[in-house]
């Protein structure tokens, strides 16, 4: 998905106005206006929302601002659009991401989730990690992104916040935390599902045998880890292989 010509279009004149107006009340229109068209093109491109509306925590910042945009990385792009060209698929949405730390890839990960429980209807989202808790911990750093959203949005999009679970009543979606293992993965049929650190869950192989049937015939799923022996390691090198064909 990408920002449509359209909005590109009305973006670039409201810039424009406001780089000749002097009169505040027009200014504050101009922005308003602006505003509303910049939450246009991040509901269409979840670049954008990452660019524009995300800020993640950096405990390394140089300046005192800890909540830092995401940078302007190849990597991370690439990522985005390997995410959506697997989301676009007919069949078989399933996307490994071999990681190593600070590459801001759970990051991704939990900015995505959070663009499709605002621009989508319905959804039921799924993060798996070793233990509820640490499942849990991710579902707090989404929502660390939400509540740093413009105010408007918040207001547009409530969300509540529960023990291992978020819910975005406007959009009837939910984001649930869940440990590692295959039971819990059997408990819904879901839209989108995240595994983090899959390598090192136990009974990794079996969680994933029982997550296709549970992802219906439309939901994806997204396996992150660092490196690590086992079933994620054998089914990342198929999807290397694959690609190569």
């Amino acid at each position: 998905m990408a920002v449509s010509e359209r909005t590109r279009e009305a973006l670039d004149t409201i810039e424009k106005l406001a780089s000749i107006e002097t009169r505040r009340e027009v200014l504050l229109k101009l922005k308003s206006d602006h505003d509303a068209w910049s939450w246009k093109a991040a509901l269409d491109d979840p670049w954008w929302f990452m660019r524009h509306f995300c800020k993640t925590r950096n405990e390394h910042a140089t300046t005192d601002d800890p909540y830092q945009p995401f940078p302007e990385l190849d990597y991370l792009r690439h990522t985005l659009d390997v995410w959506q060209k697997v989301e676009a698929r007919p069949a078989n949405r399933i996307l490994l991401v071999a990681k190593s730390r600070q590459m801001m890839v759970s990051w991704v990960a939990c900015a995505m989730v959070l663009w499709n429980c605002l621009s989508k209807k319905g959804k039921r989202v799924g993060w798996q990690s070793k233990k509820s808790e640490d499942a849990d911990q991710m579902l707090e750093r989404i929502y660390g992104l939400y509540s740093r959203l413009p105010e408007a949005v918040r207001q547009a999009h409530p969300l509540e916040r529960k023990e291992f679970l978020l819910r975005f009543p406007a959009t009837d979606c939910n984001v649930h935390a869940i440990p590692q293992g295959p039971d819990q993965v059997r408990s819904y049929t879901w839209s989108l599902f995240v595994s983090d650190e899959m390598a090192f869950q136990k009974d990794d192989d079996e969680a994933y045998y029982a997550l296709l049937p549970a992802l219906g015939k439309v939901g994806m799923a997204v396996l992150i880890s660092t490196a690590g022996p086992g079933h994620f390691e054998q089914l990342f090198a198929d999807q290397i292989v694959a690609a190569l064909r």
